[in-house]
């Protein structure tokens, strides 16, 4: 495996031009791949890298760098950010209906943009590295039954299916 991760940073330093990390971790902790917001840490189930090809690993690596490259993230935690604040501020004024209505806006977008940023990802990642190998890597993504419920419906509500962000690949890659 050290060979071959040291490809894998090799290739990721040509295509994107900055250090990443790849960090292994059971698959207790995450489930496929994550990256987290102001972090250049990758971290990949133990379990799921090895049932990737060479190519595909490098294809879901590079869907991570692109929550970061294409800046949807950002834009999300930003969002975030002034929700706490205007929703302070409603606490504070006892004003509570603008607040709830931008509460619920604000849910919507996050969850607009999330899964607009999850098809951006793939995208990017076949641009970099393939689209036959980007489709193949999420074929190898199955539902894990050991998840617990409530991840399971964050997952469905800030990703697309696994078959929408592949007809998406095919359509605009």
């Amino acid at each position: 495996m050290d060979k071959e991760y040291s490809k894998i940073l090799k290739v990721i330093k040509e295509k994107y031009g900055r250090p990443i990390t790849i960090k292994f971790v059971s698959n207790k902790k995450t489930r496929y791949a994550e990256s987290r917001i102001f972090s250049s840490t990758i971290y990949f189930s133990k379990e799921f890298w090895k049932t990737l090809t060479f190519e595909e690993k490098l294809a879901v690596i590079f869907h991570e760098i692109g929550h970061h490259a294409l800046y949807f993230r950002y834009i999300r935690y930003l969002l975030l950010a002034i929700s706490l604040i205007l929703f302070l501020f409603g606490l504070i004024t006892k004003n509570y209906a603008p607040l709830l209505i931008w509460f619920l806006c604000f849910f919507v977008l996050f969850f607009f943009l999330s899964r607009k940023e999850e098809k951006s990802a793939d995208t990017f990642a076949a641009e970099k590295i393939g689209k036959a190998y980007m489709i193949s890597a999420l074929k190898k993504i199955k539902v894990n039954k050991n998840i617990p419920l409530y991840k399971k419906m964050i997952y469905l509500f800030t990703h697309p299916s696994i078959e929408e962000r592949i007809k998406n690949l095919e359509k605009n890659s």
